[in-house]
């Protein structure tokens, strides 16, 4: 494929107009510099991603659109994806393997929502448990069986079966 055409396909899976392939980028947002750049890297067709806090300055609705594209670009391109975050709330929701790294040691590596729900790690190495799973923790001490959740719509998806079958057995 011409690098023109895969411009074009990844500018829109970026979510931008291919006007914005001719647009001069002191004319774009910090926001649409950064779309237009991942989708000339992507345009290259890398087997691999290496991103550096990839969502830092966007806001809410920004972090959603980029964490969508990069699961996307992983299940339907087969591209690995290696995320530099601190945002362990996302970390969660979005990604299956971590590697904590401390002093440039890989200190842990393994499934994230395990090492995520490993409370004592997380206080060892200083880290703040996700809200997500301090609130569900919280939950399951006032003796609501919750189980696995990494993402809000899941934990309303749990809390709904509870009161669902609380209200039948009633």
């Amino acid at each position: 494929m011409l690098l023109k055409n895969l411009l074009k396909k990844y500018i829109k899976m970026v979510g931008l107009p291919e006007e914005y392939l001719e647009r001069s980028p002191f004319n774009l947002s910090g926001g649409q510099k950064r779309r237009v750049a991942l989708a000339g890297i992507l345009a290259m067709e890398p087997k691999f991603l290496i991103l550096d806090e990839p969502t830092a300055g966007l806001d809410p609705h920004g972090v959603e659109e980029m964490l969508q594209l990069f699961s996307k670009l992983n299940k339907e391109e087969g591209k690995t994806i290696i995320i530099v975050t601190h945002d362990l709330d996302n970390a969660l929701r979005w990604t299956n393997r971590t590697l904590f790294i401390k002093d440039g040691k890989i200190i842990h590596d393994g499934n994230t929502y395990d090492i995520l729900c490993n409370n004592e790690f997380l206080i060892e190495n200083n880290l703040i448990p996700t809200r997500l799973l301090s609130f569900v923790n919280k939950l399951e001490k006032k003796g609501f069986k919750i189980g696995k959740v990494t993402s809000l719509d899941e934990l309303a998806a749990k809390l709904n079966d509870i009161i669902t079958k609380k209200n039948k057995s009633r």
